[in-house]
């Protein structure tokens, strides 16, 4: 009989990330599906811990989840070439984007190799040459007892894992107050002005009309009815602003126009959600100008972002509020 093996500490570590994913998607204020997966990667330069969902291509990150100071997006890692995931635009399976983000890397350092693999989606199977792998429901992460993760030392806010130079530089603008509501009114005018300028060239919207009148209204400082609001963007497109892959799902990772379709329809709703995702933003007092940026960022629009704060970074006085 062959002795037991002692308990890798990094399935742990990864299983313990993942519970504060779940535990902290379930606190967001709009209900999104998110499936999680965690890896921990031995490297030549060190440990590195991974994670992906399943939403926007293993991009997307809840406002109410917070990602340790010490782990990274598998999409945008800075070591890979901007972009090399978009194939997963869609893709429902988070292990596979980490198990491809692995094969990446390890094309550019040697001996790299996943430690252990946890995740929430329920339908995931174990890789191939990942021994210490563990399927957790988002159920049994929640029955935990434990508390989501909150913005503290060993916590990031999603826009510096997404783009940690301009969550910095959003940061060091953002004084709160009236300062506050004004960074954030110039960034969501000029991400919605650059939406409304890409439609027209475009055959589809990605600002609906309801998303313009509702960021009017918060300008004139009119009451908003937010259920309502949220009703309205939710019943879109057969619920595709919140759920793109309920209309929009590659079943596979080909090259085929198909796949290549699918994915960009994909996309497009994603974009859209995150369009209506940054209107909601507002209904928070105070609203939160990392949020509004970090939207902003994940609609395609980072560099429109990045203008705005290299303009309030170059003037003493900040631009109109919203109107």
């Amino acid at each position: 009989m062959l002795p037991e093996r002692d308990p890798n500490p990094d399935l742990a570590l990864a299983q313990r990330v993942l519970d504060g994913l779940v535990l902290g998607t379930a606190e967001a204020p709009d209900v999104v599906p998110i499936d999680w997966a965690v890896s921990v990667l031995h490297t030549s330069m060190g440990k590195q811990t991974v994670i992906a969902s399943n939403v926007g291509g293993g991009l997307y990150v809840p406002p109410t989840v917070f990602v340790p100071s010490g782990a990274r997006l598998a999409v945008v890692d800075r070591a890979l070439p901007m972009g090399w995931a978009y194939g997963f635009m869609g893709w429902q399976s988070p292990v596979d984007i980490l198990v491809a983000h692995s094969e990446k890397v390890s094309e550019r350092l040697a001996g790299v190799s996943i430690s252990a693999i946890a995740t929430s989606d329920v339908m995931g199977r174990r890789p191939n040459a990942v021994e210490d792998f563990v399927v957790v429901s988002p159920t049994d992460s929640l029955r935990t007892g434990g508390s989501a993760p909150t913005l503290d030392g060993g916590h990031q806010h999603r826009l510096a894992g997404l783009d940690p130079d301009l969550a910095q530089r959003v940061a060091m603008l953002d004084h709160g107050g009236d300062t506050g509501i004004r960074l954030a009114s110039q960034i969501s005018v000029a991400v919605v002005h650059a939406a409304q300028e890409e439609s027209l060239r475009t055959d589809y919207r990605l600002v609906a009309v309801d998303d313009v009148d509702t960021l009017v209204a918060v300008g004139n400082g009119t009451a908003v009815d937010w259920k309502q609001h949220y009703q309205d963007a939710a019943a879109r497109e057969n619920h595709a602003m919140f759920y793109p892959a309920g209309k929009a799902r590659p079943t596979d990772l080909d090259d085929s126009q198909t796949s290549i379709n699918i994915r960009a329809l994909y996309f497009r709703y994603f974009r859209m959600g995150r369009i209506v995702e940054l209107v909601r933003c507002w209904q928070q007092h105070p609203v939160n100008v990392l949020d509004v940026a970090y939207c902003g960022h994940t609609v395609g629009f980072g560099a429109v972002v990045a203008a705005v704060i290299a303009e309030w970074e170059q003037r003493t006085n900040g631009p109109l509020p919203l109107r």
